[in-house]
C-alpha cells in the first residue's frame, strides 16, 4: 500500500513540475517565493494561538523603525554633546519608552519560557531575538 501511495505522490509531483515548466519566468519566480514562504511556515512548530500571540509581540512589538532612527540621532547628539534641552527631554521620554518595551518583552519571553519549560536564553535562541547593536546609558 505504501508503494501505491509513493507512486501517486510521485505522479502528482511530476504533474506539478510540468505545470510549473509552462509558466512565464515572472510567474514562476512568484510561485517560488510563495512556496518558500509556505515551506518556512510549515517548518515552524505548531504553536497554539496564545503562544503565537506572544511570539508576534516579542518579535514585532515595540517601537517602529522611525522611532529608532530618531532615538539614534538624539543619542548621537548626546555623545557629541550637541543636544539642546528640548532634544534632551525628548530623548529622556524615548528612553523611558524603550525601557518599558524592554520590560514588556522580557515578561513575554518569561511567559513563553514557562510554557515551553525552557530557559530564557533558549527562548531567545529559538526566536532569534537579539539586542540592538547600540545601547545608550
Amino acid at each position: 500500500m505504501a508503494n501505491i501511495s509513493n507512486e501517486i505522490t510521485t505522479l502528482r509531483i511530476e504533474d506539478m513540475l510540468k505545470e510549473l515548466a509552462s509558466l512565464q519566468t515572472n510567474d514562476f519566480e512568484l510561485f517560488l517565493k510563495r512556496a518558500a514562504a509556505l515551506l518556512e511556515r510549515k517548518k515552524l512548530p505548531d504553536f497554539n494561538s496564545k503562544e503565537s500571540l506572544l511570539i508576534d509581540k516579542i518579535k514585532n512589538g515595540g517601537p517602529v523603525p522611525s522611532f529608532w532612527e530618531k532615538h539614534d540621532q538624539l543619542a548621537q547628539k548626546l555623545t557629541d554633546e550637541t543636544m539642546i534641552d528640548e532634544e534632551n527631554q525628548t530623548f529622556l521620554e524615548m528612553t523611558t519608552q524603550v525601557e518599558e518595551w524592554s520590560v514588556e518583552r522580557l515578561q513575554l519571553m518569561m511567559e513563553l519560557s514557562e510554557r515551553w519549560n525552557v530557559t530564557l536564553d533558549e527562548v531567545r535562541q529559538r526566536l532569534d531575538v537579539t539586542p540592538r547593536a547600540t545601547a545608550y546609558a
